[in-house]
């Protein structure tokens, strides 16, 4: 995780405030622009979502990992998202829970100390191993270990990957989809919708490779 964190911080660095910051902002002026949906109309719907939502989640198959249940982890990260906003906001921050920014200024603040300490998205950044440390060690599900070498490569491009599509659609999944979502950012919801079927065709294939026959002579999956 630490090597896919290094990539991502490094891939979302290059085109937010390396290199390729051109090449990002060509791309996010692609298209036509839609508003987002007016919410001092929709906020009357709130309850309504809210009850389906809980309802949902409460009929939703059990699972849990760990000593965390689906449910359980569900319903607090949403207690999380939503604090989020006034707790941000007293550092001047006008935006919910997002990884990118943070991440971002955790790799380049080495010639600028005060803005790691003054950054409100460093520390959220910093509390999430902390916090994840913390709850492993008191459920007693924490061990030490080390990938595989010939797995690093794969680790830190797939971060570098996450980092360079999070800058480019200028959020994360948890940017777009515990910030912007619940906002009804088009582009949010968009996002995320590409990132579930992206995902999902990505290890349907990576499955069906790994259970392909091998070739005659090849020694391995074509």
């Amino acid at each position: 995780a630490l090597v896919s964190v290094v990539g991502m911080a490094l891939g979302a660095a290059a085109f937010e405030v390396g290199p390729l910051v051109g090449l990002r902002e060509a791309v996010q002026t692609l298209g036509p622009q839609v508003a987002s949906a007016s919410l001092d109309r929709q906020w009357r719907f709130a309850p309504l979502v809210a009850i389906a939502l809980f309802a949902l989640l409460w009929r939703a198959a059990p699972g849990s990992a760990g000593a965390w249940s689906w449910r359980r982890t569900g319903a607090l990260m949403g207690v999380v998202g939503v604090l989020a906003w006034p707790l941000s906001s007293l550092a001047g921050r006008d935006f919910g829970m997002a990884v990118v920014p943070g991440t971002v200024t955790l790799l380049t603040s080495a010639s600028a100390p005060a803005a790691f300490v003054a950054s409100w998205d460093v520390w959220f950044v910093v509390g999430i191993p902390v916090g994840a440390f913390v709850a492993a060690r008191r459920f007693g599900a924490f061990a030490w270990k080390a990938p595989a070498l010939r797995e690093l490569p794969m680790l830190f491009l797939g971060g570098l990957g996450l980092g360079v599509g999070a800058s480019l659609a200028a959020g994360c999944t948890v940017g777009h989809g515990l910030t912007g979502v619940p906002l009804l950012a088009p582009g949010s919801l968009v996002a995320i919708i590409s990132i579930f079927l992206g995902s999902t065709l990505a290890t349907l294939w990576r499955q069906r490779r790994k259970h392909l026959p091998a070739l005659p002579g090849t020694g391995g999956a074509p």
